[in-house]
């Protein structure tokens, strides 16, 4: 007998569970008709699990646990034990609906960031969406293969990139960022692209405290 091709198809409704902290800055609320800027961070690998607490003790937030004055609202979800954002996305796209719905956002300046694993997180969520963010700020990652990267990096040519790398980073290489900045600029994009020398893979303890990206931030608006 020889193979028939069948077409089966269904829909497979999926929970998600996202727990997440939240920073509002010191004059938040005392202007109801100011609308805030807003970033979406999203961490490395070594901060999964069950426990939001351990989303302070890296990357952004515990940046601004430190007392740096970060003038954005900062949404910081906890990505769960053995999976990566790029299983998150749906979750993350309503996520963002719920925060612009309880807090007072400027749905124009809505960035993202990540670290590492939150980096290929950003290019992910950059190409799934690329109409959604003002800005995106990958830190020591890259574009992972079997989701169509780095060609895909050419549908967010027209989106604000900042991108940062270590030089001498031994964990995720340097040419990984340089793929997804040519393939940007092959159609026209142009991001921005700073090495940090001699960097190892712990970028962000100098980058989140530049402040250079924190204005270049404030100034980036949704086209």
């Amino acid at each position: 007998m020889k193979h028939q091709l069948v077409t089966f198809q269904t829909i497979i409704p999926q929970p998600f569970q996202l727990p997440y902290q939240i920073y509002l800055p010191t004059d938040y609320g005392t202007n109801s008709q100011q609308a805030w800027p807003l970033i979406l961070t999203l961490h490395g690998a070594s901060s999964r699990g069950e426990d939001p607490g351990e989303i302070l003790s890296h990357d952004l937030p515990s940046v601004i646990e430190e007392g740096v004055d970060y003038p954005f609202i900062v949404v910081s979800p906890l990505c769960p034990p053995e999976t990566w954002w790029s299983d998150h996305l749906p979750a993350i796209d309503v996520l963002l609906n719920e925060v612009c719905d309880r807090y007072t956002v400027d749905k124009n300046r809505i960035a993202v960031t990540g670290v590492s694993m939150g980096a290929y997180g950003v290019w992910h969520l950059g190409a799934q969406y690329p109409d959604r963010f003002s800005a995106l700020v990958p830190i020591s990652g890259g574009g992972a293969w079997f989701y169509g990267f780095p060609e895909r990096a050419r549908s967010i040519h027209k989106v604000p990139v900042w991108v940062f790398h270590g030089e001498a980073d031994p964990i995720v290489p340097m040419r990984e960022s340089v793929l997804l900045v040519d393939e940007m600029k092959a159609v026209g994009g142009s991001p921005k692209f700073t090495v940090i020398p001699e960097g190892g893979h712990d970028i962000w303890k100098q980058v989140y405290r530049m402040p250079d990206l924190i204005y270049w931030l404030l100034e980036q608006k949704r086209q």
